[in-house]
């Protein structure tokens, strides 16, 4: 009688460490202070035609 009893106390406790597990991962981050709501506007973008007058990569890394 003692072995069923402690193959039914393992396997809940295998099932309750499943589900706290499955739990933990599909909850949502916790961290969401400093989420970024609006996306940054760069002043130059390569569309503009003052993007054009920029000949080496760093300048336009630069002005990024």
């Amino acid at each position: 009688m003692k072995k069923v009893q402690r193959r039914i106390a393992v396997f809940l406790m295998v099932l309750l460490s499943f589900f706290s597990i499955a739990t933990a991962f599909a909850a949502e981050p916790i961290n969401k202070v400093g989420a970024i709501d609006t996306p940054y506007i760069f002043p130059i973008t390569p569309v503009d035609e003052a993007w054009k007058q920029f000949q080496k990569k760093e300048d336009m890394l630069a002005i990024c």
